[in-house]
């Protein structure tokens, strides 16, 4: 039986960055990088925390763009945005950021059950708001 090093555990670099194309913007080229632990989680609560203003319905407007701001990096796997950044971000070009998000999801092991989870949290807005990203 062999021992499990926790050590070489901590220390492995297992946050694989992944190149996507962005022709559209200056940049041509940015990575996702697969998020950390802390940040899964920091994503589920900040869509959880976007409500349509009564507390209790979860509004899934910005989600790809908050998306896109946590794991969009440099070469060398640096944040290119912030938290701050995401409602600029949702005026760009939806296609890109379908493109960058999709490759996050993937990376990520974000699918159709997770929104579905997420939105399970709090009941969709009823009132006529759209919840569709």
């Amino acid at each position: 039986m062999s021992m499990i090093d926790k050590q070489a555990i901590f220390a492995a670099d297992d946050l694989r960055l992944e190149e996507v194309p962005v022709p559209e913007w200056p940049c041509g080229t940015l990575y996702v990088r697969m998020m950390t632990g802390i940040e899964r989680d920091q994503w589920e609560g900040l869509v959880q925390k976007r409500t349509n203003g009564n507390g209790n319905s979860i509004d899934l407007v910005g989600i790809r763009a908050l998306l896109v701001a946590l794991t969009a990096v440099d070469q060398d796997g640096n944040r290119v945005f912030d938290e701050d950044d995401v409602d600029q971000l949702q005026s760009k070009n939806s296609a890109v950021l379908d493109r960058i998000a999709g490759v996050a999801m993937s990376s990520n092991g974000i699918g159709e059950k997770d929104i579905d989870d997420l939105k399970k949290s709090f009941p969709v807005a009823s009132n006529g708001d759209s919840g569709s990203t």
